[in-house]
């Protein structure tokens, strides 16, 4: 606990308050009283202790009359009294460091501290009946502020004044909060929803000490001349803006911040830009022609169409950005990260869980993440794993940071597998009349090890001369097609492993997500249709049918090349949710002996999707992977909507 009032204190009120100190301790210890999880480091939260001392004094005194003790009641009660007054002139100043809004709790908060005269209090403002309620509530939060103004470290506002709005936007709510952070000389971390706010005085106001500034988008926040800041902070190091804003407010963060180290933007306004050349020479006036050397950190929280246009224009002025996260990258953006921050370190897209219910899923590209593998030789995170690559883009691509990667998380897709009983039974025909097996020869399998080199040579001699075009199956010119399909399968499994084998210092490998859909509810086992059963308690159960796993993605197993990956001494965390990867007990032997440092696995988890058939296979292979190590967990990355969360709770 840190006494914030201490340094101006004289030698007598030192002495003072320490005596003060003791006897709340020890009234405090002696009736039992002491809390120990009142001296803490949350965020917001108020530690006065008169409900809970005064709940207590009055079990103790109830129970204290039954037993016929009043004289020892009333002692008790004036004990409890003096602890609780004395608490709250000895602690609760120093403890008031954080008033934060991030859980809209409010209405709820105020009821529990010593200021009771406002009888607006008790309501939320979700149910405020009126106007001046709202208003009420508003002025209470200032003047909690005000009388901790000394302590308070971070102050974050207007979460739960939802309502109504225009309240908080006006030129009087402004001045009410100016004069409130004129008096908080400590403030590090400051929230406002106040869109017509100066955003020059409310620096000018908390400097030298603040360091995070969330705020609305500032192009609402432009002076009369057009000027977003006037002069230099260099204090704040964080800039979070919850709106779109515009190129002239970022460009004069960038330029008025010297220190600032992290920013967030929502997303940008549709501007009108004459073109590229223009746009360079304006940029090149707001920026005094000198980049910020400082924003290490770049978030860009919606990406629409023209937003690729814009960063290009921003990117230039911060060359030494070291992490990058958007909702939705495209190519044009990915060349912009590798032409102009040679230092980038960090790559991620926000909020991608899965599945048709997930508001963030969009179609993406595929390739769009290979020019950051190539010509980004710092990269160690790439967490994309909505990102689909192209297996032959991949084999062919010359990555740059083969030997940094920690974090590889995309899909790898286009690796077929030949799962048609015509395909299988042609292959083993072929592979048993060349091979000199007979029938016993006709039992290998399409990625049986031997001589398919051999083989390949023999089939291009006995037809190179025969038609190519197509032809029915049964014929020797599709079987030869099919050979040379799988042939050229089975090479880029082997060169898709060998390129992944070369980055050694790997921590995390996610090759899919979960993204199944419901597509045809509540099924029996059969398959047959059994919502509108009369007969539902001798019914079987009643199951979602949910989309396949992603198309084409990696075969995981030893056959297809998966032991070349013996090289990830280091890998902590696998996934392939979604990946129909054909694993089985041999890889999970594989995996247990040759993955020492492996302590998660996503793929054979619980499945948490609702109404969702049991898969017996699944539940076996991660009951075995838990005997062989039981200290690997086994989880998900996919988080349910609400609603299927509520729904899953009532399934059976």
């Amino acid at each position: 606990m840190r006494n914030n009032s201490a340094g101006s204190d004289n030698a007598a009120n030192r002495k003072h308050r320490q005596q003060q100190i003791g006897v709340v301790m020890t009234n405090a210890m002696r009736i039992g009283f002491m809390r120990t999880d009142a001296i803490g480091t949350g965020s917001t939260r108020n530690d006065s202790m008169p409900i809970d001392c005064m709940n207590s004094v009055g079990t103790t005194n109830a129970g204290s009359m039954n037993a016929g003790s009043m004289n020892a009641d009333k002692m008790n009660v004036g004990r409890n009294n003096g602890v609780c007054q004395l608490w709250n002139q000895v602690f609760v100043p120093g403890l008031w460091r954080s008033i934060d809004d991030e859980k809209f709790a409010w209405p709820r908060f105020l009821r529990h501290h010593k200021d009771r005269d406002a009888d607006s209090t008790d309501n939320s403002s979700n149910n405020a009946n009126s106007n001046e309620e709202q208003k009420a509530l508003v002025q209470a939060v200032w003047r909690l502020a005000q009388q901790n103004s000394t302590t308070l470290t971070c102050f974050r506002l207007d979460q739960s004044f939802s309502r109504p709005r225009s309240l908080l936007n006006t030129s009087e709510a402004a001045e009410v909060m100016y004069n409130a952070l004129e008096n908080m000389p400590n403030l590090i971390e400051l929230e406002i929803a106040h869109a017509s706010a100066d955003l020059d005085r409310v620096l000018h106001l908390t400097s030298p000490h603040l360091e995070c500034l969330r705020a609305p988008g500032l192009f609402q926040m432009m002076g009369t001349d057009g000027q977003l800041l006037h002069e230099a902070y260099t204090s704040i190091r964080k800039v979070e803006l919850s709106n779109d804003t515009d190129t002239r407010a970022v460009f004069s963060l960038l330029r008025y911040l010297p220190n600032l180290e992290s920013l967030s933007l929502s997303g940008f306004e549709q501007e009108f830009f004459q073109n590229d050349e223009v746009e360079g020479l304006e940029a090149q006036t707001r920026m005094d022609n000198t980049p910020n050397r400082s924003l290490h950190r770049l978030s860009l929280c919606k990406v629409r169409f023209h937003d690729n246009r814009v960063m290009a224009i921003i990117l230039p002025w911060i060359p030494e950005l070291r992490e990058f996260s958007c909702d939705l990258l495209r190519m044009d953006m990915s060349a912009a990260l590798v032409k102009h921050c040679t230092h980038l370190e960090i790559v991620r897209e926000l909020g991608v869980l899965g599945g048709n219910y997930d508001a963030w899923t969009k179609t993406r590209p595929i390739d769009d993440v290979l020019p950051l593998l190539r010509g980004c030789p710092s990269l160690k995170v790439l967490d994309m794993v909505a990102h689909r690559i192209q297996g032959d883009s991949f084999i062919d691509c010359e990555i740059a940071c083969l030997e940094r990667l920690e974090t590889f998380r995309c899909q790898i897709v286009g690796m077929y597998w030949l799962g048609g009983i015509h395909s299988l039974e042609m292959l083993k025909r072929i592979l048993a009349r060349n091979s000199g097996e007979g029938d016993e020869g006709s039992e290998r399998g399409p990625w049986q090890a031997g001589t398919r080199a051999a083989e390949m040579r023999l089939f291009d001699k006995a037809y190179r001369n025969e038609d190519r075009g197509p032809a029915p199956v049964g014929t020797r010119c599709a079987e030869t097609r099919l050979f040379n399909e799988v042939y050229r399968n089975q090479e880029r499994y082997r060169k898709v492993y060998h390129q992944l084998s070369k980055m050694t210092q790997l921590r995390v490998l996610d090759l899919g997500q979960e993204y199944r859909t419901v597509f045809d509810p509540y099924c029996g086992p059969d398959g047959e249709d059994s919502h509108n059963s009369e007969d539902e308690e001798h019914h079987p159960p009643k199951y979602n049918r949910y989309s396949p796993s992603i198309p084409d993605t990696l075969d995981l197993t030893l056959e297809s090349g998966f032991d070349q990956l013996e090289t990830l001494k280091e890998l902590e965390v696998f996934g392939f949710e979604g990946v129909g990867h054909h694993l089985d007990k041999a890889e999970l032997n594989w995996m247990a002996e040759k993955w020492p440092k492996l302590r998660v696995m996503r793929g054979i988890h619980e499945d948490i999707l609702p109404k969702v058939e049991p898969d017996a296979k699944r539940t076996e292979l991660r009951e075995y992977m838990q005997l062989l190590r039981p200290d690997v967990v086994h989880e998900t990355l996919y988080k349910l909507p609400v609603f299927w969360s509520m729904e899953a709770a009532d399934v059976w």
